[in-house]
């Protein structure tokens, strides 16, 4: 999945289409983590 913002809950009910009809799986639920950057900072002299 692409495009997910970090430190948010989404619920997820997954399905599939065809010409016998609309099947669906199970909902389930996925919580992305918080992105932490570490950033190096050089002065100069």
């Amino acid at each position: 999945m692409n495009g997910l913002k970090p430190n948010t809950t989404y619920y997820v009910r997954p399905f599939a289409t065809n010409g016998n009809g609309t099947a669906y799986g199970d909902a389930f639920v996925v919580t992305t983590k918080l992105v932490t950057y570490k950033i190096k900072v050089y002065l100069a002299k």
